[in-house]
């Protein structure tokens, strides 16, 4: 299998793989209550299909659903290693919720409605504070939907990321990541465009190659719209950013 490519990442990195509550557009494609889902094994991995990236579980030292996510990741073939939420998008039953993890082997981390962070920042947290090898955490769906959601995910990027540690975000139409100083290499995968952004004031890049928009030494700010939709020319654009911090959204038009 494939492994997921959500950003240029080296194979022998060790990586965590996080699902949101929330994938935009999946509950149209889901016909089904997430009672009958989790019951049924024939449910597993039915819309597997529906991602632009193939995923691999093997190649995840961890994997957390958040509160509904454990729904969508038995929709989407992926078999968690820990539940991380406070179960307000979920609407079963709790004792149904915790027979099902233990009846699953999925270590279980319940957590109180009112809080400070959301669901998806404490497991980022948990991540960080339990596993202090893990290079890169990938994160299916928090993009879409309410603003004030996509917003918050958006600033757990700038918040996290690191020369250290990669974080991104991935749905059925868009993915998410931060580059930093050096030489990158972006794959096309199954996405039409690219989108660049600087995550703060601004980022100095010294040229993007292979593209249908190539360019030489621009400073891309966060007030500008001039460096959306390029798309790629061949199947990987280089990338090398001089100075400051670059989000990058690789985008197709929506097929869910």
């Amino acid at each position: 299998m494939v492994q997921i490519t959500m950003c240029n990442i080296l194979e022998n990195k060790m990586k965590a793989l996080i699902i949101s509550g929330f994938i935009d557009g999946i509950k149209s494609k889901c016909k089904s209550d997430y009672l009958t889902i989790l019951n049924n094994s024939e449910y597993f991995g039915a819309l597997s299909c529906c991602l632009p990236i193939t995923l691999d579980q093997s190649q995840y030292e961890i994997i957390i659903a958040c509160d509904s996510g454990l729904v969508w990741a038995k929709l989407l073939g992926i078999h968690p290693t820990h539940y991380i939420g406070d179960g307000d998008s979920l609407n079963i039953e709790s004792n149904f919720v915790k027979q099902y993890l233990i009846k699953e082997n999925i270590e279980a981390t319940f957590l109180p409605v009112e809080k400070d962070a959301s669901d998806c920042e404490i497991a980022i947290r948990h991540v960080c504070r339990c596993n202090f090898d893990i290079d890169e955490i990938n994160i299916i769906g928090g993009l879409g939907g309410r603003m004030d959601h996509c917003l918050g995910n958006i600033s757990i990027l700038e918040q996290f990321n690191s020369s250290k540690l990669k974080i991104s975000f991935c749905d059925f139409n868009n993915n998410l990541f931060i580059l930093q100083p050096g030489k990158h290499l972006i794959k096309r995968d199954h996405f039409t465009y690219f989108s660049l952004f600087s995550a703060y004031e601004s980022c100095h890049v010294e040229y993007v190659h292979n593209s249908l928009y190539d360019f030489d030494d621009e400073i891309i700010t966060n007030t500008s719209t001039k460096f959306i939709s390029n798309q790629w020319n061949e199947s990987v654009v280089e990338i090398c950013i001089k100075k400051g911090s670059l989000l990058v959204v690789k985008s197709r038009d929506p097929v869910i």
